[in-house]
């Protein structure tokens, strides 16, 4: 609901009256034809103006105040919040996203190419919803990141205990000079590298896919297994093996289980997933699913049920 009434009261972010707050000027957003404004408060409006529609007919569109969304971030050295707004304004069927504080600074305090992305406005007092041009700051992207460091709000690598970031980095070095082989697709040994990141070197392959198989026995990188050591081949019965528990693993933790009926209503089967289900009895995944939302009166010549139940139900067939 548009308040009736301007009031110091409420926020200028939040304040969506049409009547100015005291000693708000407006000037228009360069590039918007005029259409819309923003003022020295930090709001937007949209000008009233004359709109065709579809069929050829003419209306006003009414003039109207755009809130702007608050965008925020978590500072986890103060635990509190960092906030930027940021309003999305349409002409003739054309997005524009505008940083508040940029237009603020642009129209009421020096003029600057709001497209360059390395001019950053800031605030002085650190309260990214106070727009009042007094208290923005046009800063360069190296001052902007400057600038926790030099109010306290993040704290520099250098003032932390040197003994444990040692201990951090030898830490690193060890996690990624092991010893690691490449198999081929039958699980015998190829070739043997110092860490993930000679065998990257070396084969071209992605460090990052290296060690995903590394830690996925069925996985492979570059069509090759990894492991960690030295060994002569893999066993790929146990990687087979172990893939298929973790499949009916994660079936039976994210899987929506099914009881598989005669047209009787008693149980013959138990499945942890519908896919698991249409795979065994060798019937499509849908007709099971149509089944159960109603709409037939079987699947595959069978009765179904979300869940495990070990007891003969009583269903209604209807035709």
């Amino acid at each position: 609901m548009i308040n009736e009434k301007p009031t110091t009261a409420v926020p200028a972010y939040k304040d969506d009256c049409l009547e100015d707050r005291p000693g708000e000027v407006w000037k228009e957003i360069p590039g918007l034809s005029g259409d819309f404004l923003v003022s020295n408060c930090g709001r937007i409006k949209r000008v009233a103006r004359q709109v065709v529609d579809a069929q050829g007919g003419m209306y006003t569109l009414p003039a109207k105040i755009r809130k702007a969304q608050v965008n925020k971030d978590r500072n986890m050295r103060c635990h509190d919040w960092t906030y930027r707004l940021q309003v999305v304004l349409q002409l003739r069927n054309v997005k524009y996203s505008f940083q508040v504080a940029r237009l603020v600074y642009h129209c009421f305090v020096q003029t600057f190419n709001l497209k360059d992305a390395t001019v950053n406005v800031t605030t002085k007092n650190g309260n990214g919803l106070d727009l009042r041009p007094e208290n923005l700051l046009l800063v360069s992207l190296s001052e902007k990141a400057q600038r926790p460091y030099d109010t306290g709000r993040q704290l520099s690598h250098l003032q932390t205990d040197k003994y444990k970031l040692l201990e951090i980095v030898n830490a690193s070095r060890e996690k990624t000079s092991l010893m690691i082989s490449q198999y081929d697709g039958s699980g015998l040994w190829m070739k043997t590298y110092p860490s993930i990141m000679d065998a990257y070197r070396t084969t071209g392959i992605s460090y990052g896919n290296i060690s995903k198989a590394v830690k996925r026995p069925a996985s492979k990188a570059g069509g090759f297994y990894w492991r960690y050591g030295d060994g002569n081949k893999i066993n790929l019965k146990e990687v087979h093996e172990h893939e298929k528990r973790r499949q009916r693993s994660y079936k039976e933790k994210q899987g929506r289980k099914v009881t598989q009926f005669d047209l009787e209503g008693n149980p013959l089967a138990w499945y942890s997933a519908l896919s698991e289900a249409a795979k065994k009895a060798k019937i499509s995944h849908k007709s099971i699913t149509t089944h159960l939302k109603g709409i037939t009166r079987h699947a595959g010549g069978f009765l179904w049920k979300l869940g495990h139940h070990r007891e003969k139900v009583l269903f209604s067939i209807a035709n």
